[in-house]
């Protein structure tokens, strides 16, 4: 099924370059973790890109990659001192950033690069901090004089500078570099050049940590680099892996992970050891209570009282993190991750303008990749509790979207009908293909529709019936997530909530003419199918591949639920399209 889109972006170097110069200069003042963060991270991303450009086909090691690696290695030794605050060590370490920066570009770098949304610190939460105490407690253990940090790209280059950082203030002598797993995203192969696998194998006496952000979905980048680490004759007891949690590997999508996940050995620290039991999170918000997590789920039982038979179904490692915590004069906060660095604050104009017309909750601010906003308790609505009153907020947020929040660019119809295509293939068979053929013939009515910043959530569930109206829940970033539907025609957002609502044809209608008069935008009845037909492809592929996830856990049947309700509908739109 295709859930997931690929997000690239082309840089050109000398301008990234300038902006991480500017970063270093505000993080080595040493006034806010968060700006040790984004150098971090920005520093990551640059190596990454130019990495890849240098080494487009297999990974090795040049005077241009050692430079830029020294660079986001400094950025690994800001941030540790950051973490500890000791000012004195950041303004050394942002100056020697600079340093390590400007020699790079002395060496004659590629002009431009292509780079990509590092997940973790966009959309899962992942906070490098726990990286600083799985390398204290890899020491602890093993007491290591030699290490070689092996960071995975993309995400890994920063993570393994941090691995790194830590483990020279431990005494340990680091060797570091970076290397990219390619091939199909199920099967990932390693591929070393003859000079750094002349290296690995120089260093056969040393500790080999492999640091990424993963395991993802079949667990084959770490994999992968593990068996090569091996097959040039490193002893798989001298492999030890730095990945962001810790499952037990059965479900990996790879049969070379499932087979050698066991085989290394594993340190993995989390966020709620680091900041939750700290207080550190609590501190920086502003909060006099412990946060309440209401995470991967959580938030139904704060939300539905009667119990489990309730809940919607949820994917718990698709849910940005969330916290509830009492502040000054006992007003309750909300704590939701937004991104570190730039993918948070790109959020915050937005919320503010939506907050501001009573569309959702007061925002208070961002901190450490946190959006923070009052706490207003309701009532979610149920599937089939529609009035006008909610017809008309759904309808005038669309249109305020619509005028507010244009997008400069969107996937092409090839991709958008590909997904909706193949999806409808896999989830009900080879036969719906050809009654789906006069989708190809859209183009036109795709792309005659400028597109936009979309919620993507238009579940009843995300709306609230609260003391002061309805109010809209998870609004502000669906559009930049990794999963597929991105920016697009406000169409897709209408036909959507047709779907979740299940809007009978007055309804429909209703809500459709009062977009139009908020709006000046009137979704024809083509327009209308042609995105009401996607989304439901979508939304079966995503509940097909989330029921087969979480089959073992009350979610997998709420999911399996939620295919035969979008098989259904999707077989009955189709029929009506090929009439």
């Amino acid at each position: 099924m295709i859930v997931y889109r690929k997000t690239c972006a082309v840089k050109e170097t000398l301008p990234f370059a300038d902006e991480l110069l500017a970063l270093a200069a505000l993080a080595g003042r040493g006034q806010r973790h968060e700006h040790a963060t984004e150098l971090l991270m920005e520093a990551g991303i640059f190596e990454s890109g130019l990495a890849d450009a240098l080494f487009p086909e297999r990974d090795g090691i040049s005077e241009k990659s050692g430079a830029l690696r020294n660079a986001s290695l400094a950025a690994g030794r800001l941030f540790r001192a950051s973490w500890e605050g000791n000012a004195d060590e950041v303004g050394k370490w942002a100056g020697l950033f600079r340093a390590r920066l400007s020699a790079a570009l002395g060496k004659g770098l590629p002009v431009s690069m292509e780079t990509r949304i590092p997940e973790g610190y966009a959309h899962y939460g992942l906070f490098p901090e726990a990286y600083l105490a799985s390398a204290r407690d890899f020491f602890r253990d093993r007491r290591p004089r030699h290490v070689v940090c092996i960071g995975l790209r993309s995400i890994g280059a920063s993570l393994s500078s941090v691995v790194s950082a830590e483990l020279e203030s431990l005494g340990c002598q680091v060797v570091s570099f970076t290397l990219r797993p390619r091939g199909h995203p199920f099967r990932r192969k390693a591929a070393l050049a003859p000079e750094l696998e002349e290296l690995v194998g120089s260093m056969r006496g040393s500790v080999f940590i492999i640091v990424d952000e993963g395991p993802g979905l079949s667990g084959s980048s770490f994999s992968s680099a593990a068996e090569k680490l091996a097959g040039l004759g490193v002893p798989e007891s001298s492999i030890v892996l730095f990945p962001s949690w810790l499952p037990d590997g059965s479900s990996f999508m790879s049969k070379a992970a499932r087979d050698g996940w066991g085989a290394y050995p594993k340190y993995a620290a989390f966020f709620e050891e680091v900041w939750l039991r700290s207080g550190r999170l609590g501190r920086v918000a502003g909060l006099e209570s412990e946060p309440v997590d209401a995470s991967a789920g959580m938030w139904r039982g704060l939300f539905y009282p009667e119990g489990a038979e309730d809940y919607p179904a949820a994917h718990p490692r698709h849910e940005r993190r969330k916290y509830l915590g009492r502040a000054a004069g006992g007003k309750t906060l909300m704590l939701k991750f937004a991104g570190h660095g730039r993918y948070g604050a790109s959020k915050l104009g937005r919320a503010g303008l939506l907050s501001g017309e009573g569309f959702m909750p007061p925002v208070t601010g961002l901190t450490n990749g946190f959006m923070v906003h009052e706490f207003m308790p309701g009532r979610p609505v149920a599937e089939r509790e529609l009035n006008q009153l909610l017809l008309d907020d759904m309808a005038r947020y669309s249109a305020f979207l619509k005028r507010n929040f244009p997008a400069s660019e969107r996937m092409g119809f090839e991709e958008f009908h590909g997904m909706a295509v193949r999806n409808i293939a896999l989830g009900l068979g080879e036969d719906w293909i050809r009654p789906a053929a006069p989708l190809e013939r859209m183009e036109r009515v795709y792309e005659g529709v400028e597109p936009v910043e979309i919620d993507g959530r238009m579940f009843p569930f995300e709306w609230l019936i609260t003391e002061k109206g309805y109010r809209k829940t998870d609004c502000l970033d669906h559009h930049l997530d990794q999963f597929f539907p991105a920016c697009q025609d406000i169409a897709w957002d209408l036909a959507m909530a047709a779907v979740e609502f299940e809007m009978n044809p007055m309804e429909l209608n209703y809500m459709l003419s009062r977009y139009a008069a908020a709006s000046g935008d009137t979704v024809d009845g083509e327009r209308f199918r042609l995105h009401l037909i996607a989304y439901l492809a979508f939304r079966l592929g995503y509940s097909s591949f989330a029921s087969d996830e979480l089959a073992a856990t009350p979610d997998g049947p709420r999911f399996r639920s939620l295919v035969h309700r979008y098989a259904s509908r999707l077989k009955r739109e189709i029929l009506w399209l090929s009439d």
